[in-house]
C-alpha cells in the first residue's frame, strides 16, 4: 500500500500597529562585473534591479571565509572599488540591495 505523506509550514509574521506585512525586499542586482585596476584594487559594477532600496551593502569573503562587509554605496549607485588586496588572491563580491527602516 502506497502512503502520501505532506507537510505544511506556516510562517506566521505579526508586525506592529494594524499587522501590516513587512515590505517585501528589492530586487537583486543583475549583470555583475569586476575588473581588476592595478594589483590591490578591483572596480565592481552591476545593473541596478529594484527602484526602491536605499543602498548596497558591498561584501567580501576570501576562500573559506565567511563574508564581511567593505562598504555600502547609495540606492542608484552601481560602481564599487574594493582596495587593499593582495595581489593573486581570488575572493568573492556580493552587494545585496538594502531597504531602509
Amino acid at each position: 500500500m502506497l502512503r502520501r505523506c505532506c507537510v505544511v509550514t506556516v510562517l506566521l509574521i505579526v508586525s506592529g500597529p494594524g499587522c501590516n506585512p513587512p515590505p517585501a525586499p528589492p530586487n537583486v542586482p543583475r549583470n555583475p562585473m569586476a575588473v581588476a585596476v592595478s594589483r590591490d584594487q578591483i572596480d565592481v559594477s552591476w545593473v541596478d534591479g529594484s527602484n526602491d532600496e536605499t543602498s548596497f551593502e558591498v561584501e567580501r569573503r576570501l576562500p573559506g571565509g565567511t563574508f564581511e562587509l567593505v562598504g555600502t554605496v547609495a540606492a542608484n549607485v552601481v560602481t564599487f572599488s574594493d582596495t587593499g588586496l593582495d595581489f593573486e588572491t581570488a575572493l568573492s563580491i556580493s552587494w545585496p540591495p538594502q531597504l531602509g527602516s
